[in-house]
């Protein structure tokens, strides 16, 4: 009951590296983001294009302005990982990772590195789990079923009974999520509508159909909850056809 009416700001796929205007647009989003005065602000991944060095000492400063009442939680995408650097003897890709893992806490970020948080209210808490992306999902990132990996570790010792939110940049996570019985709402990007979409039917056209069984927008099966945000930045080409940059505030209401 203690969490009535929270407050979440949902963002993803920022990917700073294609912004035109970096300062002036992250900016812009966290002051959308500030405005909206949520409890809690969470990032389901992909701050960056290829490496950590996008985030520049001007940059950290702005994510260092994202402000919730509690926190701003964050998971690892595909390209935080450094699985897109081409070369990775000077440039590990472990080590990039944990650079930007530094930068983020640095901006007083709470990075969820497959491990839980807690939320309390007086005598209620909620639980927020983070599932990293695993590098040895990234030739399967686009399908539609990856095959099984350890998401368990993420949830270790975590009560049963509490509500949880699990932060999962692939949405591809959910079939496993839902076998697991772990996650009654789950936010996820990645998919970003493949940065297309026409306005027909509940979710509009898109070619991400193809691919994904879920691609956009909220969904709902077994009595859980599954989000899937259209992001804010771009990949592979520097446009958006009926896919507007996304933020979503989600509300949570006990019943």
């Amino acid at each position: 009951k203690e969490f009535d009416g929270y407050r979440i700001t949902h963002i993803t796929d920022l990917h700073i590296g294609s912004m035109v205007n970096p300062q002036e647009e992250l900016a812009r989003i966290a002051e959308l983001c500030n405005g909206l005065q949520s409890d809690a602000v969470m990032f389901t991944g992909d701050l960056i294009n290829i490496r950590q060095e996008e985030i520049t000492p001007d940059l950290e400063d702005i994510l260092r302005s994202f402000k919730a009442r509690d926190e701003v939680f964050s998971v690892m995408g595909n390209h935080d990982i450094g699985i897109c650097i081409k070369d990775s003897i000077t440039h590990r890709p472990e080590v990039n990772a944990q650079q930007l893992i530094d930068k983020e806490l640095r901006c007083g970020w709470q990075v969820l590195d497959d491990k839980t948080a807690y939320i309390r209210r007086g005598v209620d808490s909620i639980a927020v789990t983070g599932i990293s992306f695993k590098k040895e999902l990234h030739k399967e990132r686009h399908s539609a079923k990856i095959p099984d990996t350890d998401i368990m570790k993420a949830y270790k010792n975590v009560p049963t009974e509490l509500f949880n939110i699990t932060l999962a940049h692939i949405p591809q996570h959910w079939n496993e999520i839902l076998d697991a019985n772990k996650a009654d709402l789950t936010l996820s990007g990645h998919v970003h509508a493949m940065q297309m979409k026409f306005p027909l039917g509940k979710r509009g056209v898109s070619p991400s159909r193809i691919l994904y069984k879920r691609w956009s927008g909220l969904y709902e099966e077994q009595g859980r909850w599954l989000n899937i945000n259209d992001g804010l930045g771009c990949i592979m080409y520097p446009m958006r056809i009926g896919t507007p940059p996304t933020i979503t505030q989600i509300t949570l209401r006990h019943r």
